[in-house]
């Protein structure tokens, strides 16, 4: 597998086609269709030679990459132009769930939780 955030620096629209196809926002979050359509736009908008531009792009590994990293190897410009795409932050209630199931207990927990309660 590779990791294509690698080439977001070169791409910058990967930044926001990422953020909207990831965001935990579901009612904001990209269908196939729309990412598409999205990246085909953009995609006929680009030079002959910013489509020959070359792209490193490493193997990816254990380490991943959050969204937030994503818009920072963008410059700010592009950024600010775009950021109708990015995502809010997400709550800290859910950052907590997160870590709670970040443990086999914790996780064990909130699904005995969710099937007793049916949430």
């Amino acid at each position: 597998m590779f990791r294509f955030a690698d080439a977001i620096p070169t791409i910058n629209m990967l930044a926001p086609l990422f953020d909207r196809m990831t965001t935990h926002v579901i009612s904001q979050r990209f269908t196939a269709a729309q990412a598409y359509a999205f990246w085909i736009e953009f995609v006929r908008s680009l030079s002959d030679e910013e489509l020959s531009a070359e792209v490193t792009v490493s193997i990816y590994g254990d380490d991943k990459m959050t969204v937030e990293e994503c818009w920072n190897r963008i410059p700010p410009a592009f950024a600010k132009l775009w950021s109708h795409y990015r995502s809010p932050s997400i709550p800290n209630s859910i950052r907590l769930l997160h870590w709670v199931c970040s443990y086999e207990t914790g996780a064990r927990f909130v699904r005995y939780v969710r099937k007793t309660f049916r949430i």
